[in-house]
């Protein structure tokens, strides 16, 4: 097995080899529900072969499926946020083969102006030569980057080589034959029998993964109000410091820019959003300390034009970086502005989430939770955006946006041939897929990217020996590198688990050692999460 290993741990990734593997090696039902299938035949009793050729209950009505499922116009059920043949997608989507709704990739101009479709139907930035690619990259010949060691088409492999469904060359079987034990498939690879000649569990290759850059864009509000002190301190030199404090810290991670709002005091600029302070970029700490010395506080609080500002921002819209919007402020939209339809049609839509930071007690809670809500980062329990109301709780909750865009989304090399198949591992540990983005993972189709999400999140951005495998096919935990220190036992809060006795703590719940969230705590350290929020522990990251 060949390793990739890349900064905050290992990544381990096994591939199905194409259709013929999937279905002869991955002991895939024999017909039941979820079971591989050509047509209805293969499929056992009343269920039905979906177009996605998968087993399905037949039905004719959403009443007829599960309370998670809905009626397929495949005639199947499937998950209510899934799909099971083409017509149940928006137009210009269609069903994949893990039963989800994604934009095609089928030839030129299926990825948009800045990316093209590779032989393997996936998108890829486009390039000219590989400086215009990642280190791990090179420029295919059809002018997208690929994986040093890979492909986006045949012309990229030797002669003899073809370029299959994952982005790997490998030798054509029709031409070069295939090892004892294997037989050539249509597709040209070779599919290996086990030791008994039965089929193996799983065939599989690796190929590489990498975590996504961020791209950080903070609003930071500067009305007058920002004047009021807080122990002394105005909430604008408090607010200053920490934002120094955090850019400096994590400049070479993140990619940090700046806009201050209003764009002035007076009558014709206190409603106006204001110019970008600083475009969003490496090394940015510098810069953003001389814009913040420049100015001072003054006029009104616009967030709905400030947030609909950001969306235009063209950093964030970069398809190979996490793109992120950090709105903080003291008050309340005091402009007409509509900051939840912003945070939506704006910033949402286009890929960029928004973190809300209220500071102080004159903030609109419900507005701001809305705000977070509508950006894809509500915070469980009661308050959904960050809440500061001193120095060191705006500085607490910098970090902790930061930390979440340091390391919880992966970028992998192509997608998965069927993302239903897909299964994370970190420190040896099955991870739950969590479609509600509360505390685990999931994996999204149009971005082809895994997002860890709560203490899991917390885990792999902070922890540096923290060890991430993801396996193609099927589960199997032999693939995956198990911690070993101290046996197995002996882990901090935080640390991947099976059962108790492998915490130092002797507590393992959801496989991760610590106090789960919401259970009442006093420090951080007793939590999985590592994080105790009044009282209780807190996933921290969304």
């Amino acid at each position: 097995m060949k390793k990739i290993t890349f900064a905050g741990g290992q990544f381990s990734v096994l591939l199905a080899l194409g259709a013929a593997v999937m279905l002869a090696g991955c002991n895939c039902g024999g017909g039941q529900v979820g079971a591989q299938c050509q047509a209805t035949t293969d499929c056992m009793g009343s269920l039905t072969c979906l177009d996605t050729q998968t087993c399905a209950t037949t039905c004719t009505a959403d009443t007829q499926c599960q309370a998670n499922e809905k009626c397929s116009k495949a005639g199947g059920c499937v998950t209510k946020v899934g799909c099971g043949a083409d017509a149940d997608c928006l137009t210009g989507q269609a069903c994949t083969a893990a039963g989800l709704c994604a934009q095609s990739c089928q030839g030129v101009g299926s990825c948009g102006s800045t990316a093209v479709c590779l032989a393997s139907g996936t998108c890829a930035g486009k390039c000219t030569t590989g400086a215009d690619c990642a280190a791990s990259e090179k420029c295919s010949t059809v002018g997208g980057c690929v994986p040093t060691g890979g492909c986006g088409d045949k012309a990229d492999c030797a002669a003899g080589q073809l370029c299959n469904a994952v982005g790997k060359c490998i030798s054509d079987c029709k031409t070069s034959g295939c090892n004892m034990g294997s037989t050539c498939a249509s597709d040209g690879t070779c599919v290996q029998a086990a030791a008994d000649g039965g089929a193996t569990s799983c065939g599989g290759e690796l190929f590489q993964a990498a975590k996504v850059n961020s791209n950080m864009f903070i609003a930071f509000d500067k009305s007058g109000s920002m004047t009021e002190l807080i122990n002394g301190v105005s909430k604008w030199d408090i607010g200053t410091a920490a934002i120094k404090q955090v850019t400096s810290q994590y400049q070479s991670q993140i990619q940090f820019g700046l806009m201050l709002f209003p764009a002035g005091g007076g009558n014709a600029q206190q409603c106006v959003p204001g110019p970008v302070s600083v475009t969003v970029g490496d090394q940015r700490a510098a810069s953003i300390g001389t814009a913040l010395d420049m100015n001072g506080p003054g006029g009104k609080t616009p967030i709905g034009g400030v947030l609909t500002a950001a969306g235009l921002v063209p950093e964030l819209s970069d398809p190979m970086r996490a793109n992120y919007v950090m709105l903080v402020t003291d008050g309340s939209e005091t402009c007409m502005g509509n900051g939840t339809q912003a945070a939506t049609t704006n910033l949402a839509q286009k890929g960029i989430k928004t973190f809300v930071v209220g500071f102080g007690s004159g903030v609109s809670a419900q507005n701001l939770a809305d705000i977070a809500t509508a950006g894809g980062t509500a915070r469980p329990g009661a308050t959904k955006y960050y809440q500061a109301d001193d120095a060191p709780g705006l500085l607490a909750a910098f970090n902790l946006i930061a930390q979440g865009a340091l390391g919880c989304e992966y970028r992998l090399a192509t997608a998965p041939p069927d993302p239903a198949k897909v299964f994370v591992y970190v420190n040896g540990v099955l991870q739950n897929r969590d479609v509600v983005h509360g505390n685990g993972w999931d994996y999204s189709p149009a971005t082809v990217r895994i997002t860890f999400y709560g203490g899991l999140c917390n885990l792999v951005a902070t922890d540096s020996t923290a060890r991430v495998s993801i396996v193609y096919g099927c589960a199997d935990g032999s693939l995956t590198e198990v911690d070993r220190r101290d046996g197995g036992a002996g882990l901090p809060n935080g640390s991947a688990c099976n059962v108790g006795p492998d915490c130092l703590n002797g507590l393992c719940s959801g496989n991760i050692c610590g106090l789960p969230v919401g259970a009442t705590c006093t420090t951080g350290t007793q939590c999985a999460s590592t994080i105790c929020t009044n009282g209780l522990c807190d996933p921290g990251i969304n």
